[in-house]
């Protein structure tokens, strides 16, 4: 596969490796990490908010099940669901996501039973919770 930078091959320009064609994409996954070929993290970040909306659900429904305490629901929430959000952070780095942070204060607002309008500080404060920009894995030098 080739990244271009361009919208689609000129007529004569044929990609190949050992004789036999190479397709010429757009975005590529690799590993689970979707790459683009502007090197904006932006599409891997939708990809990985797509695939975390299914453990978020299942743990928000079975949340109600069982009497468990705020502490192990976030402790499952940062398991199952933080851990999906933070993959590949090594490459996209320290990148404020509204889509990422959505999706954690989705998780404890509806934890708490409190509207959607709630104030984010407040949500934090009763949950001793961080944004999750501080629980993303440092970039590696």
């Amino acid at each position: 596969m080739v990244f271009r930078k361009r919208c689609g091959l000129l007529p004569t320009e044929r990609w190949t490796y050992d004789s036999q064609p190479i397709d010429v994409v757009n975005e590529f996954k690799y590993l689970g990490t979707v790459l683009s070929y502007t090197g904006n993290f932006g599409t891997n970040i939708e990809h990985v908010v797509g695939i975390s909306l299914k453990p978020l659900n299942v743990l928000l429904c079975k949340c109600h099940d069982y009497d468990l305490s705020p502490k192990t629901l976030c402790q499952l929430f940062d398991a199952f669901v933080l851990h999906i959000l933070n993959n590949s952070s090594e490459f996209w780095g320290y990148t404020k996501s509204k889509e990422l942070e959505r999706i954690h204060l989705k998780f404890c607002k509806r934890l708490l039973r409190v509207r959607v309008i709630t104030c984010t500080a407040a949500v934090y404060g009763e949950l001793g919770r961080y944004p999750t920009i501080y629980k993303i894995s440092p970039v590696l030098v």
